[in-house]
């Protein structure tokens, strides 16, 4: 009707003396035929007018009214009020639709703090329930955080930062979340939990890097060279970091020291075979740009030994199987020399590199055990051979027995690893390396364009 009108109250001003009286409406599909006289259109329109009135919804003025009408902080709280006891839920989520209304944060908070067991199962709640201000007076309410539903890793670190003080019910929360993600989710947050030591008066940060390296030797090599990083505050490493130089030493020396066997052994493959690359940066520093450069770079790049088993620091998906050795590209820098090279490897998912890694080392134990048990036998027929002065053949038959052994162990090795090798795609992936470098920016990169991926 209100589309009729405005094409009735157009017809007012068309020109009587023009032949074309019919006009268009715009969303119906009719043709409207206006009069020839300006006293017959003024009758009709004040006519359709009049009709439309007497067909007018009850109440439609309301609407008009309420619009109009601007909310006061009192109309807010009844709002939220109602949206409360119609459902709790419903009230959390209005500050989110309302996000220029102080009051309806305020009057949310209010509720949740008053029955937060109704909204506890709501991780978008807990901001609400904990703020600054309930932390630094010791509101009783906040002790309901320990019962509440898990929030994302990086709103609990927040409880570790400048934005709330701290508080021992905040922090034993804010671990209980992140002791419940994998490994390979807390990799993201290294730089974050790293950080979050300086603000960890009770030691809550630095006892769940100690338990969370343990789960992970993947994670805590990345925190270990994340922590190597943080401890200085320049590129050179000769300014130490005052408010972490210390605890990261101790955290770093404490990590190592819990691994052992299999763990341990990964640890300083790991470590040794990059920190072996990246000293080439080092020794070519001292060669002038340019072809002799590239030259040195190459012959110190043959000089490498691969050890199976490593993985590139930036990537921990990515199985290192081997090194172009022909291909180096030394890189300008004004201070340091840093070079491109470029791997062959294999990609793998976080669990499944730590644990091909693992196995590895498990085998070459394997394969040690069998060389003792060779050794015992020779010692101990050898001693019988002293007391008794007889010639005992059997030293050569356990020896050919063990070596049999040996062997079929070696052949076992050799296929399961064909097999492993067998199932992945390789590719060539390049990397920079520079001495006294780190990768958190590349892992950074890395984590974002991941967190894009997903």
């Amino acid at each position: 009707m209100l589309e009729i009108l405005n094409v009735l109250g157009k017809s007012l001003k068309l020109d009587i003396n023009e032949e074309n009286f019919e006009m268009k409406l715009d969303k119906i599909p009719y043709t409207i035929h206006c009069a020839e006289t300006q006293d017959v259109r003024q009758a009709i329109d004040s006519d359709f007018s009049a009709r439309c009135q007497e067909h007018k919804i009850e109440g439609e003025n309301s609407i008009s009214t309420w619009r109009a009408h601007s909310f006061t902080e009192r109309t807010w709280k009844e709002t939220v009020k109602l949206a409360w006891e119609i459902s709790p839920v419903l009230a959390v989520y209005l500050p989110c639709r309302f996000k220029t209304s102080d009051a309806v944060k305020n009057e949310v908070s209010r509720l949740v703090r008053v029955s937060p067991t109704l909204v506890s199962h709501l991780p978008e709640a807990l901001q609400y329930l904990v703020t600054p201000d309930s932390i630094l007076t010791e509101q009783p309410e906040i002790i309901h955080i320990l019962n509440w539903s898990l929030v994302s890793p990086i709103q609990a670190l927040s409880f570790f930062s400048r934005q709330y003080p701290p508080h021992p019910v905040t922090a034993q929360y804010a671990i209980k979340v992140l002791s419940s993600y994998e490994p390979d989710v807390i990799l993201f947050y290294i730089p974050q939990i790293v950080q979050a030591i300086r603000y960890d008066s009770m030691g809550y940060v630095t006892e769940f890097i100690k338990q969370t390296a343990k789960r992970s030797q993947l994670l805590a090599h990345q925190l270990i060279w994340n922590m190597k990083t943080n401890m200085f505050r320049d590129e050179e490493s000769l300014e130490p970091d005052t408010e972490l130089h210390d605890s990261l030493s101790h955290l770093i020396d404490s990590i190592v020291n819990d691994l052992s066997g299999n763990a341990l052994r990964f640890y300083h493959r790991q470590f040794s075979f990059f920190d072996d690359v990246t000293s080439i940066s080092g020794k070519i520093r001292s060669f002038p740009k340019g072809k002799q450069r590239k030259n040195a770079l190459i012959d110190e790049l043959q000089l490498i030994r691969l050890r199976k088993g490593c993985y590139l620091p930036s990537n921990s998906e990515a199985l290192v199987l081997d090194i172009d050795r022909d291909f180096a590209v030394p890189l300008q820098s004004a201070a340091k020399a840093p070079f491109l090279s470029r791997f062959k490897v294999k990609t793998m998912a976080f669990n499944e590199l730590e644990n091909f890694a693992l196995k590895i080392e498990e085998k070459n134990d394997l394969s040690e055990s069998n060389d003792n048990k060779i050794e015992k036998c020779e010692n101990l027929t050898k001693n019988v051979q002293n007391c008794s002065g007889k010639m005992i053949n059997s030293k050569s038959e356990l020896k050919d027995e063990s070596s049999d052994n040996t062997n079929s162990e070696n052949l076992t090795r050799t296929s399961f690893d064909d097999e492993e090798e067998s199932n992945l795609d390789e590719i060539w992936q390049s990397a920079i390396f520079k001495v006294g470098d780190d990768v958190r920016q590349v892992r950074i990169i890395k984590l974002i364009v991941d967190h894009f991926s997903y």
